[in-house]
């Protein structure tokens, strides 16, 4: 992860959303998918979609509930 940098809003939001660097590293790293977002590179991991910018930084950071839905409220169910 050495290319990426984390924004201070994606800190405050991965604080929220209980999910650590290394989580939001493995799912760059190893994802299970990619989905873009807005011309922006997106990574999906088990519940985890993360979103870079062009200049390496990581502007989201989202749990993914239900199929059609991501929502912090998902976060205590979410599995480790």
């Amino acid at each position: 992860m050495t290319n990426y940098r984390f924004t201070k809003h994606v800190l405050a939001q991965m604080a929220k959303r209980d999910v650590s660097p290394e989580e939001v590293g493995e799912a760059i790293g190893c994802p299970d998918g990619t989905k873009p977002h807005q011309g922006r590179k997106g990574y999906v991991k088990g519940s985890l979609y993360v979103v870079i910018a062009a200049d390496g930084a990581i502007v989201t950071v989202l749990l993914r509930g239900r199929a059609t839905t991501w929502d912090d409220h998902h976060v205590i169910n979410r599995a480790c």
